[in-house]
């Protein structure tokens, strides 16, 4: 599903996301907390959010729309992780690493997302279905 379908797509029903998420190649932890995620509603005045369906839909789509920028995110995420477990120093190192690392895997990935596609057009079209979903869900 690209951003424009993204954005033309009613939210996902709680047995689509069932799916998705069964799909997934991940363990069955992981699954069990995105599954809880789904069921998560927030009521606001007289109306009911699927607020977790709304996180998960806008979870896949990021994916799809920007796959390395994903991908280069998680890996700096783990390693911040890694150094961080390091006896001692790897606290202090994780504190000055783990922004270097994020911001070398978001401008590494956006580098990779936009020689394979329009990055710019992709943006856009994601932050309109962003807005346009939250004024839906809010009227």
């Amino acid at each position: 599903m690209t951003t424009s379908s993204f954005a033309s797509s009613t939210p996902s029903t709680a047995r689509d996301l069932s799916r998705r998420i069964s799909r997934l190649d991940a363990s069955a932890d992981v699954k069990a907390l995105l599954s809880d995620l789904a069921r998560i509603t927030v009521t606001v005045g007289d109306r009911v959010l699927a607020l977790g369906r709304m996180i998960l839909d806008l979870a896949f789509a990021l994916t799809r729309a920007f796959p390395h920028t994903i991908f280069t995110v998680m890996v700096a995420v783990v390693m911040t992780m890694l150094i961080a477990s390091i006896p001692f120093i790897g606290p202090f190192l994780s504190a000055i690493a783990g922004p270097l690392l994020l911001a070398l895997g978001l401008g590494v990935g956006a580098v990779h997302d936009m020689a394979a596609g329009e990055l710019g057009e992709q943006v856009r079209d994601f932050v309109d279905t962003v807005e346009r979903r939250i004024t839906e869900a809010t009227a």
